[in-house]
């Protein structure tokens, strides 16, 4: 229902917050790996503190409450591909990498980590 709103706000407001983060970094003199991370820190709300504000202002079931809500679960998905992908980038953002290709093997290979553990858990994970 609020997925107009709340996904490409979401982006948009990660994307800023990573961006000013990084800028930031650069001022104070940090590598680009250390920027991404610190600008990606920063993009985050938290969620439990915004939905019991919400709450405590019985707002959660309004329209703004549900797009609020929305726009935390899309940052709260954003943060978990970010987390996943973090160690798989480690060398590049400290500029260590090799080419594309360590990059696209990286990639690849976490992805199919990740999506043998949602297999996993999709088909074992309900029968047990």
């Amino acid at each position: 229902e609020v997925k107009a709103i709340a996904l490409p706000g979401a982006i948009v407001q990660i994307a800023v917050a990573t961006a000013l983060g990084w800028g930031l970094s650069q001022l104070l003199g940090w590598s680009h790996g250390a920027g991404i991370v610190f600008g990606l820190a920063l993009s985050v709300a938290s969620t439990v503190v915004l939905l019991r504000a919400l709450e405590e202002r019985r707002l959660v079931e309004t329209y703004r409450g549900r797009i609020a809500v929305g726009w935390l679960i899309v940052e709260d998905l954003a943060m978990v591909l970010a987390l996943v992908l973090l160690p798989a980038l480690a060398e590049v953002l400290r500029g260590e990498g090799g080419g594309m290709s360590d990059v696209g093997g990286a990639l690849l290979g976490t992805f199919l980590k990740v999506g043998g553990f949602v297999a996993f858990m999709l088909i074992i994970g309900r029968r047990v």
